[in-house]
């Protein structure tokens, strides 16, 4: 039971990262006229989205 909820916010986390990234950097690039890759990992993960969605859901509960 811990584990599905721990596994749960994991998936979130990355899943919310991941389409902040997206996001952001189809932003930054439409307004550059280039690709421009706004993460700061070597990935495509932009974790302030991530932490952002687990605060709100945090709040939410």
């Amino acid at each position: 039971m811990y584990m599905a909820g721990l596994v749960r916010w994991v998936v979130l986390f990355l899943v919310s990262s991941f389409f902040g990234w997206l996001l952001e950097s189809a932003y930054r690039s439409i307004y550059e006229h280039r690709f421009i890759d706004s993460g700061l990992l070597s990935g495509p993960f932009i974790p302030i989205y991530g932490v952002g969605v687990l605060i709100i859901e945090t709040i939410d509960l």
